[in-house]
């Protein structure tokens, strides 16, 4: 089974992952779902519960939100958790952020044997998904529907 799933607070441009799983939603038939055993969800800064939510997944794709200093709209593609660690937000409102989740998952051997993790660049300060943004996440979400479909 594969876990197509969202997290991020519901709040400014870190609303972004949520946006996106909308979006794959939309693109993305019932019917195909089912028949290929993919899960889409969305949630609200999981914290360590992550480790619970990808636990029964084959392959697991994670979106969220990203601040590393690249250019807004910027989308990362991480397949190595190693790279994760420059991306970790070290000033989380909501403790445990994905990095360290997925770290101490890799500890207690419950990761998925594949594991992607897709991010896009905010600026953190904004309150409102800008048009570029919204074009970046449409762009996201077709690539992640058209990679789901094969």
């Amino acid at each position: 089974m594969k876990l197509i799933l969202g997290v991020g607070s519901p709040f400014g441009q870190d609303n972004i992952a949520r946006l996106i799983i909308d979006a794959i939603n939309k693109r993305l038939p019932g019917d195909v779902r089912r028949e290929q055993e993919i899960h889409v969800k969305y949630s609200d800064r999981p914290g360590l519960a992550l480790i619970e939510l990808i636990k029964p997944y084959d392959e697991v794709l994670i979106i969220d939100a990203v601040v590393s200093g690249s250019l807004i709209g910027t989308i990362h593609c991480l397949v190595d958790l190693r790279q994760l660690s420059q991306y970790s937000h070290t000033t989380s409102s909501h403790g445990f952020g994905v990095a360290e989740a997925l770290s101490l998952a890799e500890t207690l051997g419950q990761l998925p044997d594949k594991l992607a993790i897709y991010g896009i660049e905010i600026d953190h300060k904004a309150s409102q998904i800008s048009s570029l943004l919204q074009k970046r996440l449409d762009v996201l979400a077709s690539k992640i529907v058209n990679s789901s479909r094969t």
